[in-house]
């Protein structure tokens, strides 16, 4: 093409994927900042681990007693039990999410430091509800919880792209523009979505 000569662009737009312009908003990764950062590996290791909750009559209840175990980078760890075994009190205990009232007793190391609010950032957490907002798609969700979880001065693009980022890592770039469920007759996220996208509100 010569340098006189302009390239035509179409205007008729109405069969154009109604996701193109954000496209243009959440542009690659790659091509705007470059490869993403390097995630820290962390060891997770817990030794007589004893759990305790207060009953409303001052006496305490053990939920959890003398555990032991370790979560290694790279793995996938599975924590099995029946019902009322303490699985999820080990589990928020592990998080540093204990509800008011809960006495821990025991080691929790995180990379051989002592557990501590650090946790917060350094780990996500699903609850076993859905914390979704029914009404919105994958895409506003993250962008939501992007300006609420990531620190203040966090520039616009990097927020895009750290969305951008977790929609590729949990396989729901192509459902991003789908809502995430409760409106009858709409095309919605599957609740196995839904669980993929489990920490959409903690991962930002």
């Amino acid at each position: 093409m010569s340098g006189s000569q302009k390239e035509m662009i179409p205007h008729n737009t109405k069969n154009k994927d109604p996701g193109s312009k954000f496209d243009l908003l959440f542009p690659e990764i790659e091509e705007v900042l470059g490869p993403s950062p390097t995630f820290r590996p962390c060891t997770l290791v817990w030794r007589d681990l004893t759990v305790h909750t207060k009953l409303k009559d001052g006496k305490l209840k053990r939920l959890v007693n003398n555990g032991d175990g370790i979560a290694k980078p790279g793995t996938m760890t599975a924590l099995m039990g029946p019902s009322g075994a303490g699985k999820t009190t080990l589990m928020t205990t592990l998080a540093h999410r204990n509800p008011v009232g809960t006495i821990v007793d025991g080691e929790i190391l995180m990379n051989g430091t002592p557990l501590g609010e650090f946790m917060h950032q350094e780990s996500g957490y699903m609850h076993q509800d859905d914390l979704f907002v029914e009404n919105l798609t994958v895409i506003e969700h993250l962008t939501i919880m992007a300006r609420l979880r990531m620190d203040g001065r966090t520039s616009s693009l990097a927020r895009k792209r750290r969305v951008n980022q977790l929609l590729r890592q949990l396989s729901l770039y192509g459902s991003r523009f789908t809502l995430i469920g409760g409106l009858d007759g709409r095309k919605t996220l599957s609740r196995a979505g839904r669980e993929r996208d489990w920490h959409l509100p903690l991962s930002c």
